[in-house]
C-alpha cells in the first residue's frame, strides 16, 4: 500500500515556458524534508504558432509532474471548467510523469494531479493550475492566481493596514468574526501583536473588490511587533474563478500544503509621541442624525487631537462617501482657535478644514471640532465606508502627525441582525458576544461588534448593553439608542 500517497497532501506549482523543455524548480530547502513524500505537479504551456481560430481541440497543454516517493503505481489527471475541486474529467495517464491534454473551447481549464497505489487508493490533489485559451488565436497560457505579494501590495498604517490584490476577489464569503451557527469559519484576516494580542477592527472593501483597508477600533496601533495574516483557503480570499490566494507570490495557488499558502507580514510600530488626529467609528441608520453619544443632541461627530500640547495650527482634509453621510456643518469644540477655512464639497465627499491660533490642547484626547451630520434616508442598509483623514499638517508641516481614520456603518445602533428594527433577538446576540460565545454578528461579518452595539460608548460589550437593548424593546426611554 502506498500510505504516503494517501496521507500526504499533494504539492504543486505552475510555470509557463516558450518552446523550452519543462524544468523542475528546486523545493525550498527549509521544508524539503517535510515534503519528501509529496506529489509535485508542473504545467508547461508551449507557444503555438499559426493557430488563428478555435477548433474542437484548439491547443495541447503539456503537463509534467514529479513524485519523489517510491511506490506510486500511476497517476490521474483531473480537469474541469470550475475551480471547485469537483472536476468533470479524470484521465488515468498510467505510470508516467507527463501528459499532453487537448484543450476544448472552454475559456479556462482547472487541473490537478493525484498519485495512486496498487490498490488504486489515491493521494490528495496537487495544487491546482489554471490554463486559459485565447478565443482569437487558440493559444494556451497559464492564468496566474490572485496574490498580494507579487503584483499586489500591503501597506501598514497608523490604524492597521491597506491591502491591494493583483486580481479582484469574491467578497461574498469573507469574515472577520463568527456567530452562533459557525458557518463563517475562521477569520480571513488577523492582526496580532506580540504583546498586545489580537487587534479588533473592521474591513472596508474597495469598490472594485481588489483591495481593502483594515481599521483598528478605538485608536492607533500601540507600539508592538505585529503579525498580519491573510488566509489562503477556498472559503476565504479567492479570485472570481474560485481559486485561493497565492500567499507567497510564487505563482502557485495553495502550494505550501504543510503550513498553508497564507500571506504573512511582520511589521513593527515603534513608540511615538507625535500628535494624532482622530475621528471615531459609529453605526447610525438611514435618516438618523449622527451624535456621538446619541444622548447629546449637539455632540455631532467629534474630531479629536491627542498628544497635542505642541499643536498651534491644524490643516487637513476628510474624505467620505456623500451617498452614506451628509455633512451639514463644521464647528470648533473644546479647543480655542480660529476656524479660517471650512469647505464642504457634498458632491466629491471632501471637507477641507484649517484651524489657526489653536490653544487649550493637552496630551490628553481633546475634541477640536464637531461635524454636524446625518445619514441620508436612502443610504443602503449595512453599507459602510472609511472616514479618511488625509493631507494632515500640524503647525504648517513643522510638526509630524498621525491620522486615526474612522468608520461609518449604515445600521441602527444595536440592530445586530440587520432587520431594520429592534427585538429581543438583538439583545440575545449582544449577550452572546459579551459572554464570548460568539465573536461577532453574522449579518455584519466584517465589522467589529463594538461598533454595532456598544450603546454606552465605553469600548466594551457587557451586560449594560444587553439591558439597554432590552429596555428599548420594551419601549422604555433609552437615550443611548436614538429613535427611528
Amino acid at each position: 500500500m502506498m500510505t504516503a500517497a494517501r496521507s500526504i497532501p499533494a504539492y504543486a506549482w505552475a510555470e509557463a515556458q516558450a518552446e523550452l523543455p519543462c524544468s523542475r524548480p528546486s523545493r525550498r530547502a527549509a521544508s524539503a524534508s517535510n515534503r519528501s513524500n509529496a506529489l509535485i505537479a508542473m504545467v508547461c504551456i508551449p507557444v503555438l504558432w499559426g493557430m488563428h481560430s478555435v477548433e474542437s481541440h484548439a491547443a495541447d497543454a503539456a503537463f509534467q509532474w514529479d513524485y519523489p516517493q517510491s511506490g506510486a503505481s500511476g497517476f490521474a489527471l483531473y480537469c474541469g471548467t470550475t475551480s471547485t475541486r469537483s472536476y468533470s474529467t479524470r484521465i488515468d495517464v498510467g505510470n508516467v510523469l507527463s501528459f499532453a491534454l487537448p484543450l476544448s473551447e472552454e475559456p479556462v481549464h482547472f487541473c490537478a494531479v493525484r498519485a495512486y497505489d496498487a490498490a488504486r487508493e489515491e493521494s490528495t490533489f496537487s495544487n491546482e493550475v489554471a490554463v486559459s485559451l485565447d478565443k482569437d488565436t487558440g493559444a494556451a497560457a497559464l492564468l496566474p492566481p490572485i496574490n498580494v505579494s507579487a503584483q499586489g501590495s500591503v501597506t501598514p498604517t497608523a490604524t492597521g493596514f491597506r491591502a491591494k490584490f493583483s486580481l479582484p476577489f469574491d467578497s461574498r464569503q469573507l469574515n472577520l468574526f463568527g456567530s452562533q451557527d459557525g458557518r463563517e469559519g475562521a477569520a480571513d484576516v488577523t492582526l496580532v501583536g506580540a504583546t498586545s494580542g489580537a487587534v479588533a477592527g473592521s474591513l472596508v472593501l474597495d469598490a472594485d473588490n481588489q483591495g481593502f483597508t483594515f481599521l483598528k477600533t478605538g485608536g492607533v496601533l500601540a507600539p508592538d511587533t505585529y503579525t498580519l495574516t491573510i488566509a489562503s483557503r477556498y472559503d476565504s480570499f479567492v479570485d472570481l474563478f474560485g481559486r485561493p490566494l497565492d500567499g507567497n507570490g510564487d505563482g502557485r495557488s495553495g502550494d505550501d500544503y504543510l503550513f498553508g499558502d497564507d500571506y504573512r507580514l511582520v511589521f513593527v510600530v515603534g513608540p511615538s509621541n507625535s500628535p494624532v488626529l482622530s475621528i471615531g467609528e459609529f453605526a447610525r441608520g438611514p435618516g438618523q442624525a449622527v451624535n456621538l453619544p446619541a444622548s447629546d443632541s449637539t455632540a455631532g461627530i467629534p474630531v479629536r487631537i491627542s498628544n497635542g500640547s505642541s499643536v498651534r495650527d491644524v490643516d487637513f482634509t476628510l474624505g467620505y462617501d456623500p451617498t452614506l453621510l451628509s455633512v451639514l456643518d463644521v464647528g470648533l469644540a473644546n479647543a480655542s482657535g480660529t476656524l479660517t477655512r471650512k469647505s464642504i464639497d457634498e458632491v466629491a465627499g471632501l471637507i477641507h478644514v484649517h484651524v489657526a491660533n489653536v490653544t487649550g490642547l493637552t496630551d490628553a484626547s481633546t475634541v477640536l471640532l464637531r461635524l454636524q451630520a446625518q445619514v441620508p434616508a436612502d443610504a443602503p442598509y449595512r453599507s459602510r465606508h472609511m472616514l479618511d483623514l488625509r493631507d494632515l499638517k500640524f503647525n504648517d508641516g513643522a510638526l509630524t502627525g498621525r491620522t486615526d481614520d474612522g468608520l461609518q456603518v449604515v445600521a441602527y445602533l444595536g440592530d445586530t441582525d440587520a432587520d431594520g428594527k429592534y427585538s429581543s433577538f438583538d439583545a440575545l446576540l449582544i449577550q452572546r458576544v459579551s459572554l464570548r460565545l460568539d465573536s461577532g454578528f453574522s449579518a455584519f461579518p466584517l465589522i467589529d461588534p463594538i461598533v454595532l452595539s456598544d450603546t454606552n460608548g465605553n469600548g466594551r460589550l457587557e451586560s449594560s448593553d444587553v439591558l439597554t437593548m432590552q429596555l428599548k424593546v420594551l419601549r422604555r426611554a433609552v437615550p443611548e439608542l436614538p429613535d427611528f
